[in-house]
Protein backbone atom coordinates (compact mmCIF):
# COMPACT_ATOMS: atom_id res chain seq x y z
CA UNK A 1 0.00 0.00 0.00
CA UNK A 2 1.32 3.65 -0.84
CA UNK A 3 2.57 5.76 1.87
CA UNK A 4 1.86 9.40 1.40
CA UNK A 5 4.31 11.97 3.44
CA UNK A 6 4.26 15.58 3.66
CA UNK A 7 7.49 17.47 3.21
CA UNK A 8 8.12 20.75 3.48
CA UNK A 9 11.50 22.46 1.68
CA UNK A 10 13.25 24.67 3.25
CA UNK A 11 15.92 26.54 0.87
CA UNK A 12 18.87 28.22 2.64
CA UNK A 13 21.29 30.91 1.99
CA UNK A 14 25.33 31.29 2.23
CA UNK A 15 25.82 30.98 6.21
CA UNK A 16 25.32 33.94 8.31
CA UNK A 17 26.12 35.00 12.13
CA UNK A 18 22.79 35.95 14.03
CA UNK A 19 21.68 38.62 16.64
CA UNK A 20 21.53 36.87 19.73
CA UNK A 21 18.45 39.24 20.75
CA UNK A 22 16.50 37.12 17.24
CA UNK A 23 18.16 33.61 18.46
CA UNK A 24 14.66 32.17 19.86
CA UNK A 25 15.44 28.69 18.40
CA UNK A 26 19.17 28.32 20.00
CA UNK A 27 20.80 27.95 16.69
CA UNK A 28 24.41 28.05 15.91
CA UNK A 29 23.94 30.46 12.84
CA UNK A 30 21.98 30.39 9.57
CA UNK A 31 22.53 28.95 6.24
CA UNK A 32 25.13 26.72 4.91
CA UNK A 33 28.95 26.29 3.95
CA UNK A 34 30.81 24.31 1.88
CA UNK A 35 31.03 20.65 3.58
CA UNK A 36 28.55 21.51 6.24
CA UNK A 37 27.51 18.15 8.36
CA UNK A 38 23.97 17.07 8.15
CA UNK A 39 23.32 17.82 11.60
CA UNK A 40 24.81 21.44 11.80
CA UNK A 41 23.20 22.22 8.87
CA UNK A 42 19.79 21.29 10.62
CA UNK A 43 20.39 23.24 13.69
CA UNK A 44 20.97 26.30 11.54
CA UNK A 45 18.63 25.97 10.00
CA UNK A 46 15.53 24.86 11.79
CA UNK A 47 13.99 27.78 12.75
CA UNK A 48 11.68 30.99 12.02
CA UNK A 49 9.89 29.40 8.77
CA UNK A 50 6.87 30.72 7.37
CA UNK A 51 4.65 28.05 6.15
CA UNK A 52 1.48 27.54 4.39
CA UNK A 53 0.50 24.96 7.45
CA UNK A 54 -0.65 26.90 10.19
CA UNK A 55 -0.91 24.58 12.81
CA UNK A 56 1.29 21.56 13.91
CA UNK A 57 0.19 18.82 11.62
CA UNK A 58 -1.14 15.08 13.03
CA UNK A 59 0.41 13.77 9.67
CA UNK A 60 4.30 12.35 9.11
CA UNK A 61 6.08 15.02 8.24
CA UNK A 62 10.08 15.83 7.05
CA UNK A 63 12.19 18.83 5.73
CA UNK A 64 14.44 18.71 2.62
CA UNK A 65 17.16 21.48 3.39
CA UNK A 66 18.21 22.89 0.09
CA UNK A 67 20.74 25.43 -1.12
CA UNK A 68 19.73 28.31 -3.18
CA UNK A 69 21.61 26.63 -5.71
CA UNK A 70 18.96 24.18 -5.92
CA UNK A 71 20.67 20.81 -4.16
CA UNK A 72 19.15 18.93 -1.17
CA UNK A 73 21.91 18.96 1.20
CA UNK A 74 20.03 17.09 4.26
CA UNK A 75 16.69 15.82 5.39
CA UNK A 76 14.97 15.63 8.69
CA UNK A 77 12.01 14.25 10.20
CA UNK A 78 9.81 16.84 12.13
CA UNK A 79 8.97 15.46 15.59
CA UNK A 80 7.80 18.26 17.31
CA UNK A 81 7.06 22.10 16.14
CA UNK A 82 7.62 25.61 18.18
CA UNK A 83 5.56 28.50 17.25
CA UNK A 84 7.99 31.96 16.58
CA UNK A 85 7.79 34.71 18.69
CA UNK A 86 7.21 37.45 15.98
CA UNK A 87 3.19 38.40 16.46
CA UNK A 88 0.76 38.28 13.32
CA UNK A 89 2.99 35.96 11.84
CA UNK A 90 3.06 32.13 11.91
CA UNK A 91 6.50 30.93 12.11
CA UNK A 92 7.97 27.44 12.93
CA UNK A 93 10.95 25.85 14.91
CA UNK A 94 11.49 22.45 13.75
CA UNK A 95 12.38 19.43 16.26
CA UNK A 96 13.51 16.42 15.14
CA UNK A 97 16.47 14.04 14.19
CA UNK A 98 18.15 14.43 10.75
CA UNK A 99 17.86 11.36 8.68
CA UNK A 100 20.95 8.95 8.01
CA UNK A 101 21.68 7.78 4.20
CA UNK A 102 19.54 4.18 4.88
CA UNK A 103 16.01 6.38 5.50
CA UNK A 104 14.40 6.19 1.76
CA UNK A 105 14.10 9.61 2.10
CA UNK A 106 16.91 10.50 2.70
CA UNK A 107 17.68 8.47 -0.28
CA UNK A 108 14.88 10.10 -2.78
CA UNK A 109 15.92 13.86 -1.78
CA UNK A 110 19.82 14.07 -0.28
CA UNK A 111 22.09 15.00 -3.50
CA UNK A 112 19.45 15.36 -5.66
CA UNK A 113 18.10 18.59 -7.28
CA UNK A 114 15.45 20.33 -5.37
CA UNK A 115 12.13 19.22 -6.30
CA UNK A 116 10.58 22.44 -5.97
CA UNK A 117 12.04 25.84 -7.04
CA UNK A 118 14.07 27.13 -4.15
CA UNK A 119 12.21 29.77 -2.22
CA UNK A 120 12.67 30.73 1.36
CA UNK A 121 9.19 31.72 2.86
CA UNK A 122 6.65 31.05 2.95
CA UNK A 123 8.72 27.10 2.71
CA UNK A 124 7.26 25.34 -0.23
CA UNK A 125 5.52 21.76 0.77
CA UNK A 126 4.69 19.03 -1.15
CA UNK A 127 3.51 15.43 -0.86
CA UNK A 128 5.91 12.17 -2.23
CA UNK A 129 3.77 8.70 -1.99
CA UNK A 130 6.25 5.95 -1.36
CA UNK A 131 5.11 2.74 -3.45
CA UNK A 132 7.22 -0.25 -2.31
CA UNK A 133 9.03 -1.18 -5.96
CA UNK A 134 7.45 1.37 -8.18
CA UNK A 135 9.09 4.99 -8.57
CA UNK A 136 7.92 7.94 -6.14
CA UNK A 137 5.19 10.19 -7.05
CA UNK A 138 5.96 13.62 -6.18
CA UNK A 139 3.24 16.41 -5.86
CA UNK A 140 2.85 20.26 -5.02
CA UNK A 141 -0.27 21.52 -3.28
CA UNK A 142 -0.90 23.83 -6.63
CA UNK A 143 0.06 20.87 -8.59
Amino acid sequence: MPKQIRILQLSVVPWNEIDPAENWCNRPGDGHFPNMPADYLHAANRHTWTTSIDTPPDYLLYTTIASQGGRVLAAAHVAGWRAGPTPGRTTWCFDGPVLTPAHPIHQLFVGQDAPREPKRNPCRPFWVELNLGKEPRIWGDND
